[in-house]
């Protein structure tokens, strides 16, 4: 992240360097000279790119621990249907056993049904127990995570905005004179490659 930002300001001071050099006045266009003093002045795409990175690289950790939560709730889900499939089998057989050996059958071996009937009882209380504290997790994670999603839509039309004005402004330098190689764009970072809204990381809920 370090060396995007090292990357960006290295070339907004050639842009500057490349402006001086050619001593250009302002752009033509009244709207372009009013959108570009603040981006050049306040750096306001470095800003806005570092804040979307930021979030993007938040909205993906929590988008995979989200899953990740998803798969252990439905595991949960699973084990608790086969523990009581189980708890049921015990059941039914220990009630035959019990009716068929009724006779026989000392205390010491009733205990120990019935012990292992109430082991399986509580481990299935325990299983449902942490299924539902997850599914709590999960929820309050994922409305987390949608605010993240707003938050990151918010900064598109800005990044897209500043992003088209910077290429304007590029343009303009060129047609002023300026050399190509002081002007030329460093490696871009990730979101300043994208061409429209509809390339910016999105994701419905």
């Amino acid at each position: 992240m370090a060396a995007e930002h090292s990357s960006s300001g290295g070339s907004l001071s050639r842009l500057r360097s490349s402006a001086k050099e050619q001593r250009a006045e302002r752009p033509d266009c009244p709207q372009l000279t009013i959108l570009w003093q603040p981006f050049c002045d306040d750096v306001a795409l470095e800003d806005k790119t570092r804040k979307y990175n930021q979030l993007y690289e938040e909205y993906t950790r929590t988008s995979q621990e989200l899953q990740i939560k998803r798969t252990t709730v439905e595991a949960f889900s699973e084990t608790i249907k086969i523990f009581e499939e189980q708890g049921q089998t015990q059941e039914k057989c220990s009630k035959e056993y019990l009716e068929r050996f009724q006779c026989e059958v000392n205390e010491k071996e009733m205990q120990r049904i019935l012990l292992n009937s109430e082991r399986l009882k509580s481990r299935i209380s325990e299983i449902h127990e942490r299924r539902m504290k997850l599914e709590q997790e999960l929820w309050t994670q994922a409305l987390d995570n949608r605010e993240i999603d707003k938050r990151m839509n918010s900064l598109k039309p800005d990044l897209m905005k500043l992003r088209k004005i910077r290429e304007q402004y590029l343009v303009w330098l060129t047609q002023k004179g300026a050399q190509q190689k002081k002007i030329k764009n460093e490696p871009e970072d990730q979101y300043a490659l994208m061409e429209d809204e509809h390339d910016l990381p999105h994701h419905e809920e």
